[in-house]
């Protein structure tokens, strides 16, 4: 029974050795080193939508470098690993080799019979004490060699299963890379986007104002402040406050607010957003200055109410649109802010406000 027991344990530890697995023989992963990103565009001072958008920037750049870091660590872990199953797999066959040999040479030589041989060849109670602690050694040295290469195939298995779960790890790493890398390049491209767009309309935007600036105010407007409003019916109330929770959490970005991406940024242009706060309401309108300024009806200012369109002339007639939400202010993706709050009666709006105004 023990020869069996030791010949069958002996085989099943040198079975379970075998090779490591091909899958984990290669760990190699494609490092993502942030030198090769473009260069950070320089920010444009007082400018809320650059400033936005380089945080962003900045924000990605340092989880990215973040994720390098911990790829880096994660390589060097699966490395170690590699090295310590090698080192396993090396003790164990050489162990293994030892235990094939006594498992073969314990059976043809009789088993539990040659011990009791050396035992009763002993000449004297000296010899056979001797004789004895002898075997008990050679009986002690094979259990001790058994229990180590137990233990060993253990942790053996023990570092494959570790490997296997760094090299899961180091996937979804490589995963993780590759898509912030590449959310970080198309941030960089819309920042330079937003920087040329903003550089073409300033020279614009102030020969407007110097074109403007003496520009006869309307006499509605002069009785803006004390203008009342109609009460506001349940509907326009939504599209009204639907922006409201981009107030200070948006970027104007033209051509934006067209898609779910866009709108869950805060992205929109003027007419993106005007077009996106009706369809909350179940509205559904044109998405461009020039289709909105068409919609509905144009009515005279001093019957304006909240959920009407005001138009103005900013870089071209009826360039920037904006939904009127009482009291002598509108609500709009303003070029310079976002989403934001403005007065119709003050500055820049005061100077550019047409008179435009549209009914949905």
């Amino acid at each position: 029974m023990i020869r069996f027991m030791f010949i069958m344990l002996s085989s099943i530890v040198f079975l379970a050795i075998g090779t490591i697995p091909k899958a984990f023989a290669d760990t190699e992963l494609p490092y993502h080193p942030t030198e090769d990103l473009p260069p950070i565009v320089q920010n444009t001072p007082n400018d809320f939508s650059l400033k936005k958008v380089n945080q962003s920037i900045q924000k990605n750049k340092k989880e990215l470098e973040e994720a390098n870091l911990q790829a880096k660590t994660t390589k060097s872990q699966v490395k170690k690993l590699k090295k310590k199953i090698l080192q396993l797999k090396d003790s164990m066959k050489k162990r293994n080799k030892v235990l094939k040999e006594r498992a073969k040479a314990y059976q043809q030589n009789g088993g539990n019979l040659q011990y009791l041989d050396v035992l009763l060849g002993s000449t004297n109670i000296k010899d056979f004490v001797e004789r004895a602690g002898a075997v008990s050694t050679v009986v002690i040295a094979d259990k001790e060699l058994l229990n180590q290469q137990a233990e060993e195939n253990k942790e053996y298995e023990n570092k494959k299963h570790s490997l296997k779960d760094k090299l899961a790890e180091l996937d979804d790493l490589k995963a993780s890379l590759t898509n912030r890398k590449t959310e970080l390049k198309a941030q960089r491209e819309q920042y330079k986007k937003l920087a040329e767009i903003q550089k073409a309309t300033s020279k614009k935007l102030a020969q407007i104002h110097k074109a403007t600036s003496k520009k006869p105010i309307p006499k509605s407007m002069k009785t803006l402040e004390n203008f009342q409003t109609a009460p506001v019916k349940g509907s326009i109330q939504t599209v009204i406050k639907a922006g409201y929770k981009y107030i200070g959490n948006s970027v104007y970005i033209f051509g934006g607010g067209r898609n779910a991406s866009d709108i869950a940024n805060g992205w929109f242009d003027c007419s993106g957003f005007v077009h996106w706060a009706f369809g909350q309401a179940g509205i559904e309108i044109g998405s461009s200055t020039d289709s909105l300024k068409n919609e509905g009806k144009q009515v005279p200012f001093d019957e304006i109410q909240p959920g009407d369109l005001v138009f103005f002339d900013t870089y071209k007639k009826d360039g920037h649109v904006g939904i009127y939400i009482g009291n002598g202010k509108f609500i709009g993706s303003q070029n310079n802010t976002g989403v934001a709050i403005e007065d119709l009666s003050k500055g820049y709006w005061k100077q550019t406000f047409n008179g435009r105004v549209v009914r949905i």
